[in-house]
């Protein structure tokens, strides 16, 4: 699969009801990008999910500049990004597309359920794609919750392969269970 992070890729329709535009924290000093989690800033608005952030509101779906007009991501300094929003989709139950990849753990199919934290990787300028992936199984709560294989043609059980997750730890459904949905 050749470790394409790319963050999270909605599977299957998504509800238009669930796309929902929040103001981009001009204060937070991440970059936003399309495949990130967003987070809820007490200051003002969204911003990009740190490891371990309990407050994910959804996925950003896009993003939109200060003149309106769409953007490939939201910069990191303050001053390049007032006034960006992104469209999070806010929905508990959609489903997306991660990549899995560690250097020595293959994936198993005693997985599925398990839950992960994300690595918030480094994301594109180029394509405005996250970098976000996910790399270990935990036994408590995290992140995104593991469902499946995507049914992607020649996708299988390994060290570097393509998932199906859904947000676990979401303010619109938050998690309390060590595993299961």
């Amino acid at each position: 699969m050749a470790t394409a992070k790319y963050g999270l890729f909605p599977y299957g329709p998504q509800k238009s009801d669930a796309i929902r535009e929040f103001v981009i924290d001009p204060d937070n000093g991440s970059a936003l990008y399309i495949g990130d989690i967003a987070i809820s800033v007490a200051s003002e608005g969204v911003a990009q999910h740190t490891a371990t952030a309990t407050n994910n509101v959804g996925v950003v779906v896009g993003l939109i500049d200060a003149n309106g007009l769409p953007a490939n991501y939201a910069p990191a300094t303050a001053a390049s990004k007032a006034g960006y929003k992104a469209l999070v989709n806010t929905d508990p139950d959609q489903t997306y597309v991660m990549h899995w990849y560690h250097a020595a753990t293959a994936l198993a199919a005693t997985d599925v359920l398990g839950c992960c934290d994300v690595v918030v990787g480094t994301g594109s300028t180029v394509t405005g794609l996250s970098g976000s992936y996910i790399t270990a199984v935990g036994t408590g709560t995290a992140t995104v919750q593991i469902l499946g294989l995507a049914p992607i043609q020649g996708n299988a059980y390994a060290s570097d392969c393509e998932v199906l997750v859904k947000l676990h730890e979401t303010a619109y459904g938050a998690a309390t269970a060590a595993d299961g949905i």
